[in-house]
């Protein structure tokens, strides 16, 4: 399978098995069939020749680590329908410098763009309400992050390590795990009033949000 270097999948395949191109190592050409839904669990884990990738409409999951390791894939096109990114799916593409992540998702699962470190800038749609544990940690090129929707909650280490220095952070926001941003943080722009602010659950070991400016957007009662 490691000499492999185009794949052609038949109009007739609706269904794939994990990791069933894993380790491909000089693959670099895909042509999917507009009937597969799903991305499985290490599809395309290391394969190492795979610079960039249309994934069609019509997959609306990206399974466990599909394209984990891809340390040369640096351009990925997600389809308008894609609802979910499972853990670690891109997790260690390290010469990806963007995605854009379409308004039809609702689910980001942990490690979903971990140790990505030419990533600069991301953009969660509205539907997205939790941001995973470990989602963009170790993104050291990692300056920018826009926050559509109504997140409630950002998991432990969610961006840490990352180049982050400011965030607006909205109102619908309940809860903070710890380590959740990286030491670069320096200002928060917060959608609500202060008392809203400090109803919001932040554990402990949270140095870098706790001694970080904060702008308060909300009008005080």
């Amino acid at each position: 399978s490691t000499a492999i270097t185009e794949i052609t999948i038949p109009d007739g395949v609706s269904e794939m098995g994990d990791g069933v191109f894993s380790s491909c190592a000089k693959l670099t050409t895909i042509d999917w069939p507009s009937v597969v839904t799903r991305i499985p669990e290490r599809f395309f884990e290391h394969c190492d020749s795979l610079t960039k990738i249309e994934i069609p409409n019509g997959i609306t999951t990206i399974g466990s680590k599909a394209f984990w390791a891809c340390k040369y894939l640096s351009q990925v096109i997600l389809p308008t329908g894609l609802t979910d990114i499972g853990f670690a799916s891109f997790e260690y593409c390290t010469s990806l410098k963007e995605i854009l992540l379409p308004e039809s998702m609702t689910f980001l699962g942990n490690s979903a763009f971990s140790k990505c470190k030419a990533l600069r800038s991301i953009t969660l749609p509205e539907g997205v309400t939790v941001i995973g544990e470990f989602a963009f940690d170790g993104c050291t090129s990692l300056t920018e992050v826009t926050i559509k929707g109504k997140i409630t909650y950002i998991e432990r280490c969610a961006f840490s390590g990352t180049q982050v220095k400011e965030i607006t952070l909205p109102i619908s926001l309940e809860r903070i795990d710890y380590e959740a941003f990286g030491e670069s943080l320096e200002r928060i722009i917060y959608e609500g009033t202060r008392e809203q602010f400090a109803e919001i659950k932040i554990s402990n070991d949270n140095n870098a949000l706790l001694s970080a400016e904060i702008l308060y957007l909300g009008l005080e009662n």
